[in-house]
């Protein structure tokens, strides 16, 4: 169940990077200029409690450091980026969990 829940959410925020990125090509169209919005500022539009949240857990349950030099960069990166870098690790966990945790075949010993 969890792999599934992994590949599920991988392939969720990869469709919403794709659609995060139309929707900046179609700005750059009809704008004439690239105007992408940073991965926390579409993070805040999407759910305005959604970063204040996650900062106070990760930075009192897990490590200060962890938010300010890893988590504050990546918000800082345009919208799509980040939103395929996400992806792209709940993916490769998603895998990881498939392959470990995939069906096997028994094996006969004798015909």
């Amino acid at each position: 169940m969890l792999m599934i829940v992994g590949r599920l959410l991988g392939w969720i925020l990869i469709v919403l990077a794709l659609a995060v990125l139309a929707w900046d090509a179609w700005l750059l169209v009809g704008d004439r200029m690239f105007a992408s919005e940073t991965a926390g500022a579409f993070w805040f539009r999407m759910s305005p409690e959604g970063p204040n949240t996650w900062q106070a857990i990760i930075q009192r349950y897990v490590s200060p450091s962890l938010w300010d030099n890893v988590v504050v960069p990546v918000l800082l990166w345009p919208a799509p980026l980040g939103l395929l870098l996400l992806s792209g690790v709940l993916g490769f966990f998603g895998a990881i969990l498939a392959v470990l945790f995939r069906r096997r075949r028994r094996r006969r010993l004798m015909s």
